[in-house]
């Protein structure tokens, strides 16, 4: 079922709407479960939600059939990719027989290894989403690079997608001077026509997030890459396929290193700025820390070095049990 509005229309019935749901049933089907992501609620405030009930579909219908398929002895790449068409557009949202039967004993190639991701803002002369082949061609040179580097399967898949207006407004300061201030709005596709208040528009991009799974490395020049060596291989790769004007009208491309997670491998290339990493490293460092800033405890092991710092005289009178051994430096009151 495609599903329906929860809201009636004029003529007292629903509409058509968008996600639904679908039931499968056999012997060897492994039931009782819900697979996909169900709404957290039917509000018009959910995320899935985008007015009177129709809801995002967050499972391709692909999904089902590619376990099926397999199931059914369809397992060779090349033979799933004629029975399902659009599969790659998926990558590793699709089931296998293992996720849908007791005795499924297939995978999907290029998942379940590693996996990187990451920002692309393409600067485009309108706002707008890339459109589905322009992902296809974004991926496919994704999907190349990997697979030339690890000599293994790859997926890719555009996760995400945002649009970015930057602006500038003259705006009046404390001497009454017009400046000019730059201003930065992310918009979705709905709130184009509302652009016309932002003032001068200076650029306008769509930041594409894209993740791309591989298997293990089998080629031994590679062995030693870490996940974020990989993410710039990609990018670099991505970014040339870009130039040469797979994107039609992108004028620029800018790439953010996100990864989807720390590697726990250390980098061979040395970074040009220090860590803004806040979690205590279990190991001590090399290099002395000097702290500008007084501790608020004592600490666990002495000094070899007597303390620099100033010596500032207590608010408080001392309330000591035994007698000073010399004059005090401050004046008395009392």
């Amino acid at each position: 079922e495609f599903g329906r509005t929860l809201s009636q229309n004029s003529g007292g019935g629903t509409d058509h709407a968008w996600g639904g749901n679908y039931f499968m049933f056999g012997g060897q089907v492994n039931g009782s479960r819900i697979l996909g992501a169900f709404p957290e609620s039917f509000a018009e405030n959910d995320p899935t939600n985008i007015g009177r009930g129709r809801l995002i579909p967050t499972t391709p219908w692909d999904a089902l059939w590619h376990g099926i398929s397999q199931w059914f002895g369809v397992t060779e790449d090349e033979k799933l990719d004629y029975v399902l068409p659009n599969r790659n557009n998926f990558a590793c949202q699709l089931f296998t027989d293992k996720d849908l039967y007791l005795g499924g004993t297939n995978s999907i190639s290029g998942c379940g290894g590693n996996e990187v991701q990451f920002d692309m803002k393409l600067f485009l002369n309108e706002p707008r989403y890339l459109t589905g082949i322009e992902q296809k061609r974004i991926c496919a040179a994704a999907i190349l690079s990997a697979t030339n580097v690890t000599g293994s399967a790859a997926k890719c898949l555009i996760v995400d997608q945002k649009i970015i207006i930057s602006y500038e407004r003259r705006l009046l300061n404390y001497e009454m001077d017009a400046v000019s201030t730059p201003f930065e709005k992310h918009l979705n596709i709905g709130d184009v026509r509302r652009l016309g208040g932002l003032g001068n528009i200076t650029s306008i991009s769509v930041v594409a997030t894209t993740r791309v799974t591989y298997g293990e490395t089998n080629n031994n020049s590679t062995l030693s890459l870490n996940p974020r060596e990989m993410q710039e291989i990609l990018q670099r790769d991505i970014n040339t396929k870009i130039e040469e004007g797979i994107i039609e009208n992108a004028t620029k491309v800018d790439v953010e290193a996100k990864t989807s997670a720390p590697t726990s491998e250390p980098s061979s290339m040395p970074s040009d700025s220090p860590s803004n990493n806040q979690v205590p490293s279990s190991e001590p460092s090399d290099i002395p820390s000097h702290s500008q800033v007084p501790s608020d405890a004592p600490s666990d092991v002495p000094s070899g070095e007597p303390s620099d710092a100033i010596e500032i005289p207590s608010s408080r009178p001392s309330v000591s049990k035994s007698p000073s051994n010399g004059p005090s430096k401050m004046e008395s009151d009392e």
